[in-house]
């Protein structure tokens, strides 16, 4: 199993950066895992809810275990939340494109993260999906 597959195959994510803009990649990102079964725990700071939904400001917030962190934010913002993963002992990341930098990688290295990089959540499960129907 490659890691693409092995962290698709774990069912509660955090998405670091969700928008209230339905026509952003973060927003995007958390209907289509919501619409594939996954626990999804929206992050943004700059929110308390978007539709009705709690939106975390942190992922030190979040109680129930995370598998995996997706990140859809600047590789700045990465680096400040590469720290809580640390902290709440999470294991696996997906970097989307424009989310990680060398800095990222050394750091995630550094903890010994396991991960996808620069491929697009979204258009990997929106691909799931068509080839089921």
């Amino acid at each position: 199993m490659n890691n693409e597959d092995k962290l698709l195959s774990l069912k509660n994510w955090a998405v670091i950066g969700v928008s209230n803009n339905p026509d952003k990649i973060s927003y995007k990102i958390w209907k289509i895992l919501l619409r594939n079964g996954y626990n999804v725990y929206p992050v943004n700071k700059n929110y308390d809810e978007i539709e009705g939904e709690k939106i975390y400001h942190s992922l030190l917030e979040i109680d129930d275990d995370i598998d995996v962190v997706n990140f859809v934010v600047n590789p700045n913002l990465t680096k400040k939340y590469l720290e809580e993963v640390d902290k709440k002992d999470i294991k696996y990341v997906w970097f989307q494109e424009e989310s990680f930098n060398e800095d990222v990688v050394e750091i995630s290295n550094d903890f010994n993260l396991m991960g996808v990089a620069g491929r697009c959540v979204y258009a990997t499960l929106d691909l799931k999906e068509k080839m089921k129907k």
